[in-house]
Formats: C-alpha cells, structure tokens, sequence
C-alpha cells in the first residue's frame, strides 16, 4: 500500500488546496467574507483553515519519501537537481511574467520594486514578493544535501533520526515565530528547520513501509466502522486544532492522519482524475494564489463573498494562469530533461 507516483500526485493537489484554504479562511473574516456556518462562535472555514496547515508538511513529506525511493536507484543526486532546475525554470517563469504584469497595473513599486529585490527574490533569498516562495529555498537545501540526508536516514537507528529530528524541529520553530526577525540567518534557519524534519518523516515512511503496515491493521477494520473511524478523526482534529492545539507545532501529527486516510480513501475514478488534474498544477498553484488575494490583486478573489465560492474562484483562476504558463513551461522542462 506505499505511494505509487499517481499518489503521490493526488497527494501533492490535497495539500497545495489545503495551502489555499489555510491563507484564504485561517484569519478574521470582518470585511474580507462572508461565513455560513459557525460552531462555538467561530467560522467552520476557519476550523478548514487551521487544520489546512499541514500543506507545507505534505510537499516536504512527499518529497522525502520520493527521495528515499530514488536513492536507491543510479543518477539519483544528478535527477534531484535537474528537478530542481525544472521547477526554479517555473519559478523564475513566473517571477518575470507577474513583474511584468505588476508593472503594467501600476504597481512597480512593490514588484519588481528595484534590481536587488528582484535578484533577491530570484535567487530565493527573499520572498517579499510572495510569501508562499520560502519554501524554495528551504527545498532547495534539502535538494543539496539529499545524498548524505538519505544516507543518514538508511543508517541510523530510526528512533534517534526522530528525536534528533524533533529537537531541531522544536528548535527551529522556537526560532521561527519568536526570534527569526533578528536576522536573516535566523530567519531561514526556522523554516528549514521545520522542513528538514517533516522531509525525514517522509523518507523513514519508505524507508520502513509505514503504510503498508498500518493498512494491514486499517484492512481488518469493517468498512463501514472505517468510515466512521475517518469521519469521527477528521471532525475531532477540527475541533481539536482549532480549540485545543491551535498551533503549527502540531501539523505534522495532524498532516500524517490526514494524508494517510485520504491515501486509504477507495476513490472513485472521476475524483482520482479530479486530483490528478490539480496535481498537474500544484506547483503553480503555490506559485501564484497568494498574487490574487493578498499582493497585486489584493482581496480579489474575496469578491466571491462566501467561503466555498472563494475557494473555487481561486481554484479557477489559479488553474487557468497555470494551464497558460505551461505552454511555456512544458517545452523547456523538455529542454532541461535531456541535459
């Protein structure tokens, strides 16, 4: 039951639209929209939004877990790079087109702004244009340092890798939301931190076949007690992250549940072709959402006024520039493909 690559693509969309729901409802809604439905006073679409912040865990997950299965294979340090160059192809695509469009809506001053803050943003080390681009240079690092990352997670005991991990993943989340403004190495240290750790949990996953052997267990449970098991999991981690643990320490916990109930999720053919549609997507859509809600096109897809109209008008739009960009984007990752 591990993760083939349609899976992982599946995966890849639940978590970039969990990205979307986490930055577009896990915030007040006075004057941005219009909520429906409220439990204990606060918007169900913020209790989607809480819960929504194990996206950045299910990207560094996955890439983990492709990571450990690739290592085993010959090329793998050569593959992971021109991976690498695939997607900052994308990323630098999509720096220069929506310069050019900020520019052209009167707003050069905040994008591209001057040379040395586009060259900054270029080379990932500022995101100030796009606040989703940090975890470009946190993938980035573990892209460089994969080889020996790997090799470390084949042999070392698995307990010490988790606590070990976990220290500097308490560390680094210590350092990102109480110290990281005092400078700029500090600041790239508490997301990379965090990252590395959720990265390693991926490739332990391979490594040691966890879902096979939690399906073994999860199989012998009736079907329709399972499903209820998955509806009571899910209503309890909404509650539960948004009333009692309401902090991103907590994602990776959450993130691994929640991933592994949609992986065991018997889905039918058109909703698999539904999520492999926006897995074919996912990178532009983190890309570039955050430009139509909270920087050049500030509170436009607020428009739509209520929650589920939002997501989807965002969805749409962000599909529609991603499907524009890969006209451009398909033929150079050919070009990159064969080097």
């Amino acid at each position: 039951m591990e993760l083939q690559k349609e899976d992982s693509k599946m995966l890849q969309a639940f978590s970039v639209m969990a990205m979307v729901c986490l930055h577009l409802f896990d915030r007040d809604h006075t004057d941005l929209f219009q909520p429906l439905v409220f439990f204990k006073g606060i918007p169900l679409s913020f209790y989607v939004g809480q819960l929504a912040d194990f996206c950045v865990f299910g990207f560094a997950f996955l890439s983990g877990y492709a990571h450990m299965i690739q290592s085993e294979q010959s090329g793998f340090y050569k593959r992971r790079l021109k991976g690498l160059l695939t997607l900052l192809s994308s990323f630098w695509m999509i720096l220069i087109i929506f310069s050019v469009i900020s520019v052209a809506v009167g707003q050069g001053s905040r994008m591209p702004h001057s040379l040395i803050e586009f060259l900054m943003n270029a080379l990932l080390l500022s995101s100030s244009f796009n606040g989703a681009w940090w975890y470009l240079f946190a993938y980035a690092v573990l892209v460089f340092i994969a080889p020996l990352t790997m090799k470390w997670a084949k042999c070392v005991n698995p307990w010490i890798i988790l606590i070990a991990g976990l220290f500097v993943y308490s560390i680094a989340y210590w350092v990102r939301f109480h110290i990281a403004d005092s400078n700029w190495l500090l600041g790239k240290f508490g997301p990379l931190g965090m990252t590395f750790f959720e990265y390693l949990l991926g490739a332990l996953c391979f490594r040691y076949r966890i879902f096979t052997r939690i399906y073994k267990r999860w199989i012998r449970v009736p079907q329709w007690v399972r499903g209820i098991l998955a509806i009571f999991l899910v209503a309890g981690m909404l509650y539960a992250r948004t009333l009692i643990v309401p902090s991103l320490f907590a994602a990776p916990v959450s993130g691994f549940i929640l991933m592994t109930l949609f992986h065991f999720w018997r889905k039918p053919k058109c909703i698999q072709k539904f999520f492999l549609f926006i897995g074919t997507h996912a990178t532009n859509i983190w890309l570039t959402h955050m430009f139509f809600y909270a920087f050049l096109f500030t509170g436009l897809v607020y428009r739509a006024k209520f929650p589920i109209f939002i997501f989807a008008f965002m969805m749409g739009i962000t599909v529609a520039v991603s499907a524009a960009l890969r006209l451009i984007e398909v033929p150079v990752q050919k070009r990159i493909a064969k080097i």
